[in-house]
């Protein structure tokens, strides 16, 4: 069960992420959804791995990981200027409790840099997927509508 609930979220991810940048016009905007698809596409690679639809790589998985540290990293940065679009799927609940949010992005860095060091096979795919995948939940429930 967990594991088709990890596959879910990078799923919807990846596709929530393609449809949402047609008629964005905020740049600021734009740049934050592109982070944020970036990040989806780490969490593809990481997600099709652990499926089998792809051979288990370890440089390429832990470059994943280590991608979406680093865009986790980048996230206060990237909302630290309350932007808006009618495209956007940001709540304004972000600028509201904005150190909370800080925190969240944090703790997805801090997770990825743990999962980079954890990862040895492809036995270890499912748990990174889980603890990156709550990271990610724990903020989009929240603050994505």
């Amino acid at each position: 069960m967990r594991l088709i609930s990890a596959s879910v979220v990078s799923v919807s991810l990846v596709a929530s992420a393609v449809f949402a940048h047609s008629g964005v016009k905020n740049e600021i905007v734009m740049q934050r959804m592109k982070q944020m698809s970036e990040m989806a596409s780490n969490m593809k690679v990481l997600g099709s791995m652990m499926k089998q639809e792809k051979p288990f790589d370890l440089f390429a998985a832990k470059a994943a990981i280590e991608n979406i540290g680093k865009l986790a990293e980048n996230t206060s940065e990237a909302f630290s200027l309350k932007a808006d679009d009618p495209k956007s799927e940001a709540k304004d609940l972000i600028w509201d409790e904005f150190d909370n949010f800080v925190s969240l992005s944090n703790s997805l860095a801090t997770e990825a840099k743990s999962s980079v060091v954890a990862l040895e096979g492809p036995d270890d795919l499912r748990n990174t997927m889980m603890v990156l995948g709550s990271a990610c939940k724990a903020c989009h429930s929240r603050y994505r509508e």
